[in-house]
């Protein structure tokens, strides 16, 4: 079963999720996405808002549990 959630992240926000599952540093992630380091700190503070987790380790054990990516 799918969260509602999951229906409420965006597709760039899934692809930083995605990114970072792999082990991308904030960096790295900021380059692939052809985005600022700062922009990928919004990302994530916004993501761990909308999901109630508090790290990135969690941000994506909570998407793997809820079918995110």
């Amino acid at each position: 079963v799918v969260s509602p959630l999951a229906n409420k992240i965006t597709a760039r926000e899934r692809e930083m999720i995605e990114l970072t599952a792999q082990g991308l540093t904030e960096a790295q992630i900021a380059k692939k996405m052809g985005i600022g380091i700062q922009t990928v700190k919004t990302y994530r503070k916004n993501l761990f808002e909308k999901t109630g987790v508090k790290n990135a380790t969690e941000l994506v054990q909570f998407s793997v549990a809820n079918l995110i990516i």
